[in-house]
């Protein structure tokens, strides 16, 4: 009787192996991307809180105007809101779009016998270039460099009246400015989805007409955020 041929037996074996390696090779996923390294491509959307200090006038504590008259309590540092969505266009560069909100002080202004009592608010809607130096290299923290501009809209806020009708009588004094911004920091990313982020704007504000007396409300803000890094598109 004929021995079994070792050889070819295990030629067989040694074929099937590597035939199941090459398969199981092909449907493996990728390797997941260093998390820093995929910063680099992500857009990305969160909110910076912080402090807003002012580089321009301050209204007057007390002022009076025709009929009326006003007295207010505005601070030089506020506290600073501002949601934002940026936009990744190439590892170096992000359009970001960003809404922000200071409550600067109260305002009570007394107008034919009454009193109408609010808050001056200061809107930055802005559109921004972000530039990232170091985009190309894989890093911890990415520096970047800020420009662009927008809309900024004051307005004294009425909360509460003295009349039921002060909404037909007295809506409170509005300006608007488009103005440039000017800004910088840096993004810690954490993980592939999460980042911290520290930033400094410089924001000039002009108003053609007095808002509560003054028209240049010139600020600049130091805040800190978190941020949601979008998922990357897989290729098909």
């Amino acid at each position: 009787m004929k021995q079994p041929n070792c050889s070819l037996a295990k030629s067989i074996s040694l074929c099937s192996l590597i035939g199941l390696m090459l398969t199981a090779t092909a449907f493996a996923a990728e390797p997941e991307m260093d998390y820093r390294e995929q910063f680099n491509h992500q857009s990305q959307g969160g909110i910076r809180i912080g402090v807003w200090g002012n580089l321009g006038d301050k209204p007057s504590a007390f002022g009076t105007n025709d009929t009326s008259s006003y007295e207010t309590n505005v601070k030089n540092a506020s506290f600073y809101f501002e949601a934002y969505f940026g936009y990744r266009l190439a590892p170096a560069f992000m359009l970001e779009f960003a809404f922000g909100i200071v409550n600067r002080g109260d305002v009570t202004v007394v107008d034919n016998g009454d009193q109408y009592i609010g808050s001056l608010l200061v809107y930055p809607i802005q559109i921004r270039g972000k530039v990232y130096p170091l985009g190309a290299k894989t890093l911890g923290v990415q520096p970047y460099l800020m420009a662009g501009g927008g809309l900024y809209y004051g307005r004294n806020s009425i909360q509460f009246a003295s009349t039921s009708y002060y909404f037909d009588s007295f809506t409170g004094e509005s300006q608007t400015d488009f103005n440039f911004m000017l800004g910088g920091g840096a993004d810690w990313p954490l993980s592939h989805t999460v980042a911290l982020d520290g930033n400094v704007s410089y924001m000039p504000i002009n108003f053609s007409k007095t808002l509560i007396s003054v028209k240049n409300y010139n600020a600049f803000t130091v805040t800190v955020g978190i941020k949601y890094l979008l998922p990357l598109k897989k290729n098909k």
